[in-house]
């Protein structure tokens, strides 16, 4: 059976022992393993036959059923928890009933510390196997000999003219090599390289990443982190118009360094406005735009630099790590799993200087270029409210941003 005739699900796999714990049709997104099966019921009726599935290589491999795994105890705790809490409550109930009663009185206490016990049991389970993937993940990144330490994936559309900017400051930042993923560029970044000095190009690795995606941004992010996490101990995921900034003066692997106990590290945006330039200029990025704006209403945001062997699942700003492990902000304080914005987030040691609108001429390139996030529209008004003092160039008939997504989605500002 040929491949477009399977169907494409979404395994959940556990991290240590690569077992299958369920699936789901694929939807682009969603955390586990995308892979195609020619057998819905191969999957459905695995734990009837008496065998676990596992993912090895690829492939759906059948083993005979292990009982008592920590899946197995997790869910006869969290169970019996339930039923504790209900009778919890039941006992309650009856111990007001009765007019507070020794008796009832002796059954609400018994039923509440059983119920604090098995909470016990429930986190003492957790943090034992939390402890297991940790030492599982420090033992491989021990034996990984790296190529890299630190690397960024980007992908690109129609921006050759920022690239050879954005590459020499991340360059002088410490970023060792650059994964590009060109996403139907009209000039195709790998010959755009060429271009530029060889010291550059033997920086970069260029994929060619046109055609059509769901969300070509998190593709993109995804096949990176699973194609390259042996060659690089981190890899930051940050766009062309994003620069990464250590503002104490270490470079970038310096400042990383401090965050290797962690899957990751999220960094918050400066946002800078357009400088009072209506048209695009030749100075470099940097130059032409020095000013962070007065206005932000991207407060909170940023981009993330990751651990790829702790990491189950990259998204646009943030991801998801592996159990045991949890992205930080720069102070060390957690940051939810997968949340694009992060409250009380600082960026007096570390920083992602971003470019957002450049000059009115170029937001309107930006605007009508398109966009590879399906749920994410720029708003041609937005350039105001960064830029108000160029009100004056505002159209009677605004752009709309375009979408190359196959599947049409539901916009979210």
């Amino acid at each position: 059976m040929t491949q477009t005739n399977k169907t494409r699900v979404l395994l959940q796999v556990d991290y240590l022992t690569k077992k299958v714990l369920g699936f789901q049709l694929y939807s682009g997104d969603g955390k586990g393993v995308s892979c195609y099966v020619d057998d819905l019921d191969f999957l459905q009726n695995a734990h009837k036959r008496g065998v676990d599935l596992f993912w090895v290589n690829k492939h759906l491999v059948e083993r005979p059923k292990q009982h008592e795994d920590f899946y197995d105890k997790k869910f006869a705790l969290e169970q019996k928890l339930q039923t504790l809490k209900k009778q919890e409550r039941a006992c309650y109930l009856q111990y007001v009933k009765q007019n507070h009663c020794k008796q009832s009185q002796q059954r609400l206490v018994e039923c509440t510390v059983q119920k604090q016990q098995t909470i016990l049991q429930l986190q003492k389970l957790v943090k034992q196997r939390n402890n297991q993937i940790r030492n599982h993940v420090y033992a491989k990144l021990q034996k990984t000999k790296f190529k890299h330490y630190v690397s960024i994936c980007l992908i690109i559309k129609d921006d050759n003219e920022y690239l050879e900017e954005w590459l020499n400051w991340h360059v002088a930042q410490g970023v060792e090599h650059f994964y590009i993923y060109d996403h139907g560029s009209k000039t195709p970044v790998s010959e755009f390289m060429q271009t530029l000095p060889q010291s550059l190009q033997q920086k970069v690795t260029v994929h060619n990443f046109g055609g059509k995606h769901d969300f070509a941004q998190h593709d993109a992010y995804n096949r990176c982190l699973k194609k390259y996490k042996t060659e690089s101990r981190w890899i930051g995921f940050v766009d062309s118009d994003e620069m990464v900034r250590v503002k104490d003066g270490r470079s970038l692997p310096e400042f990383l360094k401090d965050y290797q106990d962690f899957a990751g590290v999220f960094l918050g945006w400066i946002t800078y406005n357009a400088n009072g330039q209506a048209v695009k200029g030749k100075q470099p990025v940097r130059e032409r735009f020095p000013n962070p704006s007065p206005f932000n209403n991207q407060v909170g945001v940023g981009k993330v630099f990751v651990q790829p062997y702790c990491m189950q699942q990259m998204l646009t700003h943030n991801g998801y790590p592996v159990d045991g492990f949890s992205i930080v902000d720069e102070n060390k304080a957690k940051v939810k799993d997968g949340e694009a914005w992060h409250q009380n987030l600082t960026t007096n040691i570390a920083c992602i200087d971003h470019y957002y609108t450049k000059s009115y001429e170029e937001w309107v390139e930006k605007i009508t270029r398109g966009s590879c996030d399906p749920y994410y529209t720029r708003k041609y008004y937005e350039f105001f409210l960064y830029n108000p003092e160029l009100i004056h160039c505002k159209a009677s008939v605004a752009p709309v941003q375009k979408y190359e997504a196959t599947t049409q989605k539901t916009s979210k500002i």
